[in-house]
C-alpha cells in the first residue's frame, strides 16, 4: 500500500486512469503561508501518531469479534481521496461513508502525502475527491468472517507462487516466519498475522491478497471493511470489490488549499 511511506499511503487510496469530469477551481488559499504550514504540520503529526499506535497494536481477541454482516445501503454517499483525477473504479477501491471519516481523509491524506522533492525543489501533488453514490445495496463479511477467511488460507493451497499454488503456512515460511509456522496452529497464525496482512492489502499484485479477496468475492460479497484503518485512522472505512456497475461517480474535484485547510481545522476540533 513501494517508494516512500507517504507515497505508499496515498497510493493506498489512489485510482487508475482517466481524464474526466474535473472542474477547474482556484487553488489559492486565503490563509497565510504560515497558517497553512502550521495546520499541515499538525495533521502530519496526528497521522504519524495514529500509524505508530496501529502498528504496535496487532493483537486480536477472536472471541470478541462481531458476527454481524456489514452493509452499505443503496443511494448512500461515498467519497474517496485520490492523487489522480480519475472516475474509473476498478478492482479494490478504498472509500469512506461517514462524514467524520470523509473530513479526516480530506485533511490527512493530502498533508501526509502531497510534498515530495525533485531536483532539490519541493513539489506538491494534486489531491482529488471523488463523490459517489451506491446504485445497489452492498454487503460484506462480518468482522469474524474476515478473520476466518484469512485463517483458512493458512491450510488451503490457493496462493499462487510461480507455477504452483501454496498455503499460507508455506508462504510464511518463505518470508521468514518458519519458527512461528512450526509452533502455531492455523488459527494462531491467522490471528497473529491478520493485522500485518491488512497493512499491505492495497497491493493489487501480492499473491496472498489476491487469494484472500477472491475468497471474499466467492462468498458473494462486493464490499469489505478496511481493517487496516478501521478503529485507528477512521471509524468505518470500506473497500469496494470490483465496483463497476454498483457505484455511480457524480464528480471528481481537485481539492483546493482552502478545502484541505478547512478539513484540517475541523479535524482538530473532533
Amino acid at each position: 500500500m513501494t517508494n516512500s511511506k507517504t507515497d505508499d499511503f496515498l497510493a493506498h487510496y489512489g485510482v487508475k486512469g482517466m481524464k474526466w469530469g474535473v472542474r477547474k477551481k482556484d487553488t489559492r488559499s486565503t490563509e497565510t503561508s504560515q497558517q497553512r504550514k502550521a495546520s499541515a504540520r499538525a495533521v502530519r503529526k496526528f497521522g504519524g501518531e495514529v500509524f505508530d499506535r496501529r502498528f504496535s497494536d496487532t493483537k486480536l481477541d477472536y472471541n470478541k469479534l462481531s458476527t454481524a454482516k456489514e452493509v452499505i445501503n443503496a443511494n448512500s454517499n461515498l467519497k474517496r481521496i485520490s492523487s489522480r483525477d480519475s472516475s474509473v473504479l476498478k478492482g479494490r477501491t478504498y472509500v469512506s461513508q461517514l462524514k467524520t471519516d470523509q473530513t479526516l481523509y480530506r485533511a490527512v491524506l493530502p498533508a501526509q502525502s502531497s510534498v515530495f522533492v525533485r531536483g532539490g525543489k519541493k513539489n506538491y501533488k494534486a489531491a482529488y475527491e471523488l463523490d459517489m453514490t451506491t446504485l445497489t445495496k452492498l454487503t460484506g463479511p462480518s468482522e469474524k468472517e474476515r478473520v476466518d477467511i484469512f485463517i483458512e488460507l493458512m491450510s488451503e493451497p490457493s496462493i499462487k507462487w510461480g507455477r504452483k499454488e501454496i498455503t499460507g503456512r508455506d508462504l510464511l515460511k518463505r518470508v521468514g516466519y518458519a519458527a512461528d509456522v512450526k509452533k502455531l496452529t492455523d488459527q494462531e497464525l491467522g490471528l497473529k498475522y491478520y493485522a500485518e496482512f491488512n497493512q499491505t492489502a492495497g497491493a493489487e499484485k501480492a499473491p496472498i491478497n489476491t487469494a484472500y479477496f477472491n475468497k471474499v468475492k466467492e462468498r458473494g460479497y462486493n464490499v469489505i471493511k478496511d481493517d487496516n484503518d478501521r478503529g485507528y485512522l477512521s471509524k468505518s472505512p470500506w473497500i469496494l470489490l470490483d465496483p463497476e456497475g454498483t457505484i455511480r461517480v457524480n464528480s471528481v474535484t481537485r481539492l483546493t488549499a482552502d478545502d484541505i485547510n478547512k478539513a484540517q481545522r475541523e479535524l482538530m476540533k473532533m
